[in-house]
């Protein structure tokens, strides 16, 4: 029996080293595809890093497109009626008639400026890396460009400058106080007149600070990837910051770090860099929690700031250096938040409003006649005697009725002029060759 009980273990022995073979032999075939696996994913995430997507999937680029036409709508909304309450809080008879305290928090209004350059920076940059690689990129960029925009421009300025001083037998300059010459808006450079000396027409330095935008950042979008356009964009951001400190340690004056444009390419290159983030799956959720943070943190900053300085109405270098930076950063944040804000969100149902909407799509109508029309308004629309005695009643009713009677203005603006010349923005779409370009990912 010996022999064979022998046998028998020599038999589980060579099984056993069979089963030890076969699991070590397992174990690293398990761990080679458990290698070549974990390799395959680091390299697709590589690949999902290093590339940025030209545009949305179909049905995100739909879905980004109604939010323009909603929420963003409210953004402009939001910006013009800033802007309209902090000049209409500046008429003739202010002296006589002082802003009561409640209102004077909105003298801050003046950084709906702020929030117009952000969000057009996000809109532009967004048009351009979208038609990038499209036949009729710069044709079709500028044409559109000029009309929506010169139509009214040039309009308002032929018969402000040119008929009505011929109704009136006096030159334009006294009948609107301008302190500029004239060519200076012909050729979109009051911003750089402005720095030196205000007048009726300088509202319209941020124009021509949109326009020099123009000029140069379509280009910069077509030669650089998007990786490089990110890049690219957070160093106009630091820079702008960098050019109001040097102005500012020249002793050089605060209008001129107001309306200067390398003094406000933060905010259009901050548009910039969350026009590229809502494009890349990748970078968009990093962006949506650091948004949201920073639209907390800077707006409960910036809210400080307007009760302690009861509206900072007046400028000051610290304001306009480090300050316009955190305004650059804060409405960043706003812009791309309501840019993904989901329906019925609070943020949404907010921007959706009729009346923010409704401001928004007559925005740059508004913008164009409100500052024209206050002397028209402080005769039409009295302080002293809408309120009968009462200050906060009397400056509340001004501001709604001059608002009011803007918004109809620049709706007729609308029908009658600016949508007639939109309508041939159809024989100039961007033209784009059958297969993309690459560098980017085509989906989200």
């Amino acid at each position: 029996m010996l022999p064979y009980f022998e046998c028998l273990n020599d038999v589980f022995s060579i099984r056993r080293s069979d089963i030890i073979c076969n699991l070590q032999l397992a174990t690293r075939v398990t761990a080679i595809s458990t290698v070549i696996e974990l390799s395959k994913e680091l390299n697709r995430m590589d690949s999902a890093i290093e590339s940025i997507p030209k545009q949305p999937a179909a049905g995100a680029e739909h879905r980004l497109k109604e939010r323009h036409l909603a929420t963003l709508d409210g953004v402009r909304g939001v910006a013009i009626l800033l802007v309209l309450v902090h000049h209409f809080l500046q008429v003739a008879d202010g002296d006589l008639y002082a802003v009561p305290r409640l209102l004077q928090y909105f003298q801050f209004g003046w950084v709906g400026v702020d929030l117009f350059f952000v969000l057009s920076g996000f809109l532009i940059t967004g048009i351009l890396v979208d038609s990038r690689g499209s036949e009729t990129y710069f044709r079709s960029f500028y044409i559109r460009r000029a009309l929506r925009i010169f139509p009214l421009y040039y309009s308002v300025l032929i018969v402000a400058l040119g008929v009505v001083p011929l109704l009136r037998h006096t030159s334009a300059s006294a009948l609107y106080g301008m302190k500029m010459n004239p060519i200076w808006l012909w050729f979109y450079g009051s911003n750089l007149k402005a720095a030196f000396s205000f007048g009726t027409f300088t509202h319209f330095w941020s124009l021509a600070v949109e326009e020099q935008f123009y000029l140069v950042w379509p280009l910069i979008v077509l030669l650089c990837s998007d990786r490089l356009l990110l890049a690219v964009s957070m160093l106009f951001v630091v820079a702008a910051l960098g050019f109001r400190l040097l102005l500012a340690a020249h002793g050089c004056s605060v209008v001129s770090m107001y309306v200067l444009t390398p003094c406000r390419f933060d905010d259009l290159a901050a548009g910039a860099i969350a026009a590229i983030c809502v494009r890349n799956a990748t970078l968009l959720p990093v962006a949506v929690r650091t948004a949201k943070a920073a639209a907390i943190v800077l707006g409960l900053a910036i809210a400080v700031y307007i009760f302690r300085s009861r509206g900072a109405a007046h400028f000051g270098y610290r304001l306009e250096t480090l300050g316009f930076s955190v305004l650059c950063l804060f409405f960043t944040a706003v812009v791309l938040l309501a840019s993904v804000a989901a329906r019925g969100t609070v943020m949404h149902r907010i921007l959706t409003a009729p009346a923010l909407r409704i401001s928004g799509r007559y925005s740059y109508g508004m913008y164009v006649f409100h500052y024209l029309l206050r002397p028209l308004f402080d005769r039409w629309f009295p302080v002293g005697r809408l309120g009968f005695g009462n200050l906060l009643l009397g400056w509340s009713l001004h501001i709604l009725l001059a608002g009011t009677a803007t918004l109809a203005i620049a709706m007729l603006s609308w029908f009658v002029l600016e949508s007639r010349c939109l309508r041939y923005k159809k024989y100039f779409e961007y033209h784009k060759p059958a297969a993309p370009l690459g560098g980017f990912m085509q989906s989200a």
